[in-house]
């Protein structure tokens, strides 16, 4: 395959991500079923009732019910958890399955802890960076780049 035709290969394949990220995005919308934050932070009387999926930062933690603070486009609002049995430090992140009911309320079916302290968010990107490097390391343990020809080669043992 000649060099002009790899990079042609290339900017296809590229153009063709860019177009699916392009077409995600504009589609989202309609294929997501729950309310969004910035919808309920609009009209949040509109959706008492309806099941949400919501994600947010533990504001403080009662006998089975939390406080949380949840991001939107505007701001932010405030909502009571009831039912919280998660394991969750203030400042943790939760994301939260449930009914929405009044005065900004909801009665989860499901938490689930994203980031149990605000730290561990460092922790998991920290996590993340080195593994990167091992990977990067072992993979070019056993490849090298063909600078000339822009191809990938197997190293001589």
């Amino acid at each position: 395959m000649t060099r002009w035709r790899r990079f042609a290969l290339i900017g296809l394949l590229l153009l063709a991500t860019a177009g699916l990220g392009v077409y995600a995005d504009a589609t989202e919308d309609d294929r997501w079923p729950y309310p969004t934050a910035d919808a309920l932070g609009a009209e949040y009387d509109d959706h008492t009732g309806e099941q949400a999926l919501l994600f947010g930062t533990v504001e403080s933690v009662g006998a089975d019910t939390a406080q949380i603070r949840v991001e939107y486009d505007e701001g932010s609002f405030q909502m009571t958890v009831h039912n919280f049995d998660a394991s969750v430090q203030s400042g943790g992140t939760v994301q939260v399955y449930g009914t929405l009911g009044p005065d900004q309320t909801i009665d989860a079916e499901r938490v689930a802890v994203v980031n149990p302290a605000g730290s561990s968010l460092l922790f998991k990107y920290g996590i993340s960076v080195v593994a990167v490097i091992l990977f990067l390391l072992v993979f070019f343990g056993y490849w090298r780049i063909d600078w000339g020809t822009y191809s990938l080669e197997a190293r001589n043992g």
